[in-house]
C-alpha cells in the first residue's frame, strides 16, 4: 500500500547551512546523491524493521519540504491509521467537554482539559467524582438523570439531553450532552459511557428572552377584536384612515375609534410604534419557530428549557 507524504521538517530548516550542503538528518536517514537532497530512510517508528519498510525522500530546496514515497504492509498501515484517527481528550476545546463514566454509574473516569475553560474546574480533580456533584439541584432539566443512568445504550442507542450545571463560581450553565455506550469488543456489553457536552447557555437564554417577548406581543394582539385585526392589517400596509374606511365600508369615525383601541391594547404611543411592534412580532414568529441553528432543541427535554405558554399562531 503506497502513499505519498509531504511535511515540513523544522529540525532540518534550523540546522542546514545556506548551501544545503550539510543538512541535519533525522535519526535513521542517510544522505545520497546531489545537493538537492536525496535521502534513504530505514525504520519508521517502532515495530517497522528495515526489511519491511523502505522509503526514499527528496528534499526540495525551494519549498523546504521533504517528499516521501513509502511502502507499508497493509496491517501495519491499518494500525497506524487507527492510532492517528483515535480521538483524544485533548482534541476537545471550548465550548465542548468530553467525559467518560462507568455504565449505569455516575462516577467520572476521564474528562477533557477543556472543562477548565467551559466550567472552570481542574480536570485532574474530577475523575473519581460523581457528575451529580456538578448538576444544579432541583432544576427540571435534570429530573430524568436517574432514568438515563439505567437506560440501555447497546445497539447504537444514544441519549441527547440538556443539563443544568453549576460552574466553579456557582453560576448556572446549560449543557447539551450527547451520550453513547462503549463496549470492550463488538457485540459485547456496554461498560463505559462517552459523553460530549456543549455549552449552549447563551443560545438557550437568548431563545428564552425572545420567546418571552413574543409571548407578550401575542398576548397583546390576542386582545384585539376581529374588526380591530382587520384595521391593524390595513395599517401595516400603510393605508390611511379614509382608505381603510372605504375598503372596509365603514365610517372614518369608526376607523379612528378602532385605531385608538388598537394602540391601547398594543401599548403603543403612536402608529409608528404600533407598526414597529407588529413587525417585531412577525419576525419573532419566524425566528423562534424556524431557527435551524438551535441544535439543542433536538434534546429529549428541550421543552423544559423554555417555560412558555402555548402561543397560537
Amino acid at each position: 500500500m503506497r502513499q505519498k507524504y509531504a511535511f515540513l521538517v523544522a529540525d532540518m530548516l534550523r540546522n542546514h547551512d545556506s548551501r544545503l550542503s550539510q543538512p541535519f538528518l533525522p535519526h535513521g536517514v542517510t544522505r545520497e546523491g546531489s545537493p538537492c537532497g536525496c535521502f534513504r530512510m530505514g525504520p519508521w517508528g517502532e515495530g517497522y524493521p528495515s526489511n519491511q519498510f523502505q522509503q526514499t525522500a527528496r528534499f526540495n530546496a525551494r519549498t523546504r519540504v521533504i517528499d516521501l514515497n513509502l511502502t507499508l504492509p497493509r496491517s501495519k498501515q491499518s494500525d497506524m491509521d487507527l492510532k492517528l484517527d483515535h480521538p483524544r481528550a485533548t482534541d476537545f476545546v471550548h465550548p465542548y467537554v468530553f467525559f467518560a463514566n462507568h455504565n449505569r454509574s455516575s462516577e467520572v473516569t476521564l474528562v477533557s482539559p477543556s472543562v477548565r475553560d467551559v466550567l472552570g474546574y481542574d480536570p485532574e480533580q474530577i475523575p473519581g467524582l460523581s457528575y451529580n456533584r456538578f448538576v444544579e439541584k432541583g432544576n427540571r432539566l435534570n429530573e430524568d438523570i436517574p432514568a438515563c443512568e439505567t437506560e440501555d445504550l447497546s445497539d447504537g442507542h444514544s441519549i441527547r439531553a440538556l443539563r443544568s450545571v453549576l460552574d466553579s463560581s456557582g453560576n448556572q450553565r446549560i449543557l447539551l450532552v450527547h451520550t453513547v455506550g462503549v463496549a470492550e469488543h463488538e457485540g459485547g456489553p456496554v461498560v463505559r459511557r462517552h459523553n460530549i457536552a456543549r455549552d449552549v447557555t447563551e443560545s438557550v437564554m437568548t431563545h428564552r428572552s425572545l420567546m418571552s417577548r413574543l409571548k407578550d406581543l401575542e398576548t397583546a394582539s390576542g386582545c384585539l377584536s376581529d374588526q380591530e385585526k382587520q384595521i391593524a392589517e390595513c395599517i401595516m400596509k400603510g393605508m390611511m384612515n379614509r382608505d381603510i374606511a372605504r375598503d372596509l365600508k365603514i365610517s372614518d369615525r369608526t376607523v379612528e375609534r378602532r385605531r385608538a383601541s388598537i394602540l391601547k391594547h398594543m401599548d403603543a404611543a403612536n402608529t409608528s410604534e404600533l407598526v414597529a411592534k407588529m413587525v417585531e412580532r412577525n419576525m419573532l414568529r419566524t425566528w423562534t419557530y424556524a431557527a435551524s441553528d438551535l441544535h439543542w432543541q433536538s434534546a429529549r427535554n428541550s421543552h423544559l428549557a423554555v417555560e412558555q405558554a402555548t402561543v397560537a399562531i
